[in-house]
């Protein structure tokens, strides 16, 4: 799904409080596990958003009209899977066919003055596989604002941005192997992420039906999980359920094993369950991670009413904490994706145009979707995925 490019920032009548020093940000996140303050080390995107709230009762006077852009599209795969999740005590419920991949988004950008817009979106998307369902949702909010380069031929322009994406259901029935435990199903509770990120974009035309740009930047991401649940086998064959969060922990005993009929504990700590069975929230599923980003793409202008592009985007990732964990595993951390997209557009009218695109991808959704990444998770990214869109954009007077 092509999200809000990565631009942003807001504004308002009420205070904007930030505590900043040099290479940080705190942010207080939205959740009440995220209640507590992140330290986001991005100088860059810390500085901007000052340079913001300091100029603030200059843009209050600045008209924002309504919205220059409305676009509502569509991204899929072909390919279609048989899920079957798994159910407690190993049982498996009926088979439901799915599209492997599908997502659907909603954009508007605002002008803001001549130099700046303001961009939103509001997406959903869903992933299937036969024992795995990821769905979620995505909301975005970006501003960027065009600068002078002295003896620069084209534009440039610097943008900040917010990205978090949310659940709706988050289920994974595949079995897993921690240590010497098997895990068989596991549901996560109020997963989430939140990105912040910063850019730095150059445009230039070669001629005037073709140009090319290139950006580079890059942003903090943190990803969260409330508790997690689910069904495991330790190594001697004992069968169990389980629960964690932040606060408490229990382990029940599903069926009779050795000497013991059956029991159920409780622990103020998830840390007998790491003891019981080698894993935890905090260093199983959530980290920070540090990106950076870098982008170009050439578009080129066939006709009046028909336009080409290209583009290509690589992401990095560090987690130092998270794959510190996926090598103790003798795993291999995938620190890197790739995206190449070819896209045409055609104008219906003056203002409405379809826009479609074929997007092939190297580690699918690493970048998009963090909180799919996980010590439980990390080899799936060794896939490649070839996805299509098509949007519909308006353009308003």
């Amino acid at each position: 799904m092509e999200h809000v490019s990565e631009h942003g920032d807001s504004y308002g009548a009420g205070k904007l409080h930030l505590m900043c020093k040099p290479a940080s940000v705190q942010i207080q996140f939205f959740n009440k596990r995220m209640s507590s303050t992140i330290k986001l080390q991005l100088f860059l995107f810390c500085i901007t958003v000052i340079w913001t709230a300091q100029t603030r009762s200059v843009l209050a006077n600045v008209e924002i009209k309504l919205p220059a852009t409305l676009t509502i599209g569509y991204e899929g795969v072909p390919d279609v899977v048989a899920h079957q999740p798994r159910r407690s005590g190993d049982e498996q419920s009926l088979t439901t066919h799915h599209r492997r991949y599908t997502g659907q988004f909603l954009s508007a950008t605002w002008m803001v003055g001549n130099r700046g817009r303001l961009q939103a979106l509001l997406g959903s998307q869903s992933l299937y596989s036969k024992r795995n369902v990821y769905a979620t949702n995505t909301v975005a909010l970006a501003y960027h604002r065009l600068f002078h380069i002295p003896r620069l031929q084209g534009q440039a322009s610097w943008s900040v941005g917010f990205k978090s994406n949310l659940p709706n259901d988050f289920q994974r029935g595949s079995f897993t192997r921690v240590g010497s435990s098997i895990l068989s199903e596991m549901r996560m509770e109020s997963p989430g992420d939140l990105t912040a990120y910063a850019l730095v974009k150059v445009n230039r035309k070669l001629s005037d039906q073709t140009a090319y740009s290139v950006q580079i930047g890059g942003g903090v991401t943190r990803v969260r999980y409330d508790a997690l649940a689910g069904n495991a086998s330790s190594a001697d064959g004992c069968r169990y359920t389980f629960s964690v969060d932040s606060d408490n922990a229990v382990l029940t005993q599903q069926q009779a094993c050795g000497q013991i009929e059956s029991y159920q504990r409780h622990y103020p700590t998830g840390a007998s369950i790491e003891n019981q069975f080698g894993f935890s929230i905090e260093k199983d599923l959530e980290y920070v991670s540090h990106y950076w980003r870098v982008s170009a793409d050439v578009r080129h202008q066939l006709t009046r009413r028909v336009g080409v592009g290209l583009t290509f985007i690589y992401h990095h990732h560090e987690r130092p904490q998270m794959d510190e964990r996926v090598n103790l595993q003798a795993g291999s951390p995938r620190s890197s994706s790739q995206t190449l997209r070819a896209s045409a557009g055609y104008a219906l009218t003056p203002k409405l145009s379809l826009i479609s695109s074929a997007s092939y991808r190297v580690a699918p959704f690493l970048s998009e979707l963090p909180m799919l990444y996980s010590t439980f998770s990390y080899d799936k990214f060794d896939d490649r995925a070839l996805t299509f869109s098509l949007a519909l954009r308006l353009r308003l007077p």
